[in-house]
């Protein structure tokens, strides 16, 4: 595991984010499409009333827990890639972590 320090840019939905991530020495890769490690949340843009209901819910949970801080430490599983081609990570928030709380 590799820790970072990360700003996020956009809430993609209730399991994706896109963030810049600070790689130290003056290095940031900017826009990084992460997808929470162990997280699957139901779909926010889907024709399923239901399912676009609750993937709402988790986004704005998402969305709700990262603004409280300006910054947040992104924990990546060995530059493990997810089938989407986005990189699996852990969220943490002020010494949260943010994906044990969503499964909570």
């Amino acid at each position: 595991m590799h820790e970072y320090k990360a700003k996020i840019k956009r809430f993609v939905d209730g399991d994706t984010v896109d963030v810049d991530i600070d790689l130290g020495f003056g290095i940031v890769l900017v826009k990084q499409r992460i997808r929470l490690y162990g997280i699957d949340t139901p779909e926010s843009r889907t024709r399923d009333k239901e399912e676009k209901f609750y993937g709402k819910l988790a986004a704005k949970f998402l969305k709700d827990q990262c603004k409280k801080s300006s910054s947040i430490t992104l924990r990546t599983h060995l530059d493990m890639k997810g089938k989407y081609g986005r990189i699996l990570g852990e969220i943490i928030v002020e010494g949260v972590n943010i994906n044990k709380l969503m499964i909570e």
